[in-house]
């Protein structure tokens, strides 16, 4: 049996850890006040409260600092679940993007298949070499994807304008839209054009345009018509009203209606400089001509050796023919000279240098 000592030593031993045990959820506390708190708890009124249920740290009940695993969502007490295809489950707490995704997925929520993409690459955020037939990139002012293209439809610049039609199918313009229909005739359905008197359609700047017309005549923006209309036939898609050229020019030809021939040095010029050429003529240069850049009309290109053989021509017709003169004089009054003084001395008579000399 235990002393009267022990027992109140003991006694007093357990009151004092009653006394100065933290409530659950301090971390620190100085007798029944906490001032600090475990993980998953805030402080309030020197007391610690258990944050909402996802959150793993909490500043109030309604301001979360940190998620659980696999939740998002820090305004919203971390409600939110993370995309199944986000790899590990791990996403950004405050926007729910996914740090990386699962193989075969890309996007910031991993919800875009990569056999979309072209080869099927993909990165994190978007496919690597763009998309695969039947689909056309669309950016929704965060991230770039893969969007199908219209019924029947190969390949598309986006979704309402189809380029090159499936088999069995062509180019049909409803409205502002450009969609493929099913051919009456399949056989010739890859040269079917639903512009009147057209050969072959295409797409050019979102439209669907005739690229090959009838012999004498020319797209107009609508039909193929003759070539006494406003547009020229040597504008390669299109005129407005007025007959400016909606296209480039064809080869040879410049301004904004394709009036205007190139300077003939260019096989090809820029629609606004006739004189600025994008292709040159084979012929227009050669390994032993040399060409000086132009951009007048008044400035020509000349040969090189052309240039010195007027400037040779140009010496000694002017100048150089004085020079040449007196060269020769002075070579004949030398050899006059030497022929004397070779003379016996019976022959030679000192007045007759004096003489000649001054005949000279």
């Amino acid at each position: 049996m235990l002393s009267q000592e022990t027992s109140a030593f003991i006694l007093i031993l357990f009151v004092d850890i009653v006394l100065t045990q933290c409530p659950v959820g301090c971390k620190l506390c100085s007798g029944s006040t906490c001032t600090s708190c475990e993980s998953s708890f805030f402080l309030s009124n020197n007391l610690c409260l258990p944050c909402p249920e996802n959150c793993d740290s909490c500043n109030s009940l309604d301001d979360c600092t940190l998620c659980k695993p696999s939740k998002f969502g820090l305004q919203a007490k971390c409600n939110f679940t993370c995309e199944r295809n986000c790899l590990n489950s791990e996403c950004q707490d405050d926007t729910g993007f996914c740090t990386q995704c699962k193989p075969g997925f890309y996007g910031q929520q991993c919800t875009n298949n990569c056999s979309v993409c072209a080869n099927e690459r993909c990165d994190l955020r978007t496919c690597s070499n763009g998309c695969t037939n039947g689909y056309y990139e669309f950016t929704n002012g965060v991230e770039t994807v893969c969007q199908k293209c219209s019924f029947n439809c190969k390949q598309c610049k986006d979704g309402k304008t189809c380029s090159i039609c499936n088999n069995g199918f062509h180019l049909y313009k409803l409205n502002d839209s450009v969609h493929c229909v099913s051919c009456l005739q399949e056989s010739q359905c890859s040269n079917y054009c639903v512009i009147r008197g057209c050969n072959q359609c295409q797409i050019h700047d979102y439209s669907l345009v005739c690229a090959d017309c009838p012999e004498g005549q020319t797209f107009n923006g609508e039909t193929c018509g003759s070539h006494t209309s406003l547009c020229s036939k040597e504008c390669s898609t299109k005129c407005d009203s007025t007959g400016i050229c909606q296209g480039e020019c064809n080869e040879g030809w410049t301004g904004e209606k394709c009036s205007e021939q190139c300077n003939s040095k260019c096989l090809k010029c820029s629609k606004d400089n006739g004189n600025s050429c994008l292709l040159y003529k084979e012929t227009s240069v050669s390994a032993t001509t040399t060409l000086a850049e132009t951009v007048t009309q008044q400035q020509k290109c000349v040969r090189c050796e052309d240039e010195v053989n007027n400037f040779t021509i140009g010496f000694f017709s002017g100048i150089g023919s004085c020079v040449a003169i007196e060269v020769f004089a002075v070579l004949f009054y030398l050899i006059r000279r030497r022929y004397l003084a070779s003379k016996t001395p019976q022959e030679y008579k000192p007045n007759d240098v004096t003489r000649n000399d001054s005949e000279l």
